[in-house]
């Protein structure tokens, strides 16, 4: 049996939503484990379409990355000019 691969989404605006989607489609496989995102609207939105646990929906990338790794694979979607911080981080 293959591992699922367990995915954490920086950013759940616009391209983070157009991720899950596209995640979702592959049950099997993968699946959207933690996200960090600071308006509680779409927190709801990956807690309520997506299955993300309460536990790992976090307000912001600094909590988020404090919890060390919790996820295979790591997808940065916020806007273009807040990749670099995080990244680096």
């Amino acid at each position: 049996m293959v591992k699922k691969i367990s995915v954490g989404i920086l950013g759940f605006g616009g391209r983070g939503t157009s991720m899950a989607k596209a995640i979702a489609e592959f049950p099997d496989e993968i699946y959207v484990k933690a996200i960090a995102e600071p308006e509680e609207n779409r927190k709801q939105m990956a807690t309520n379409d997506y299955g993300v646990p309460a536990e790992n929906v976090f307000n912001d990338y600094n909590e988020f990355l404090s919890k060390g790794v919790i996820v295979d694979l790591l997808m940065i979607t916020t806007m273009d000019n807040f990749h670099y911080e995080p990244l680096m981080k």
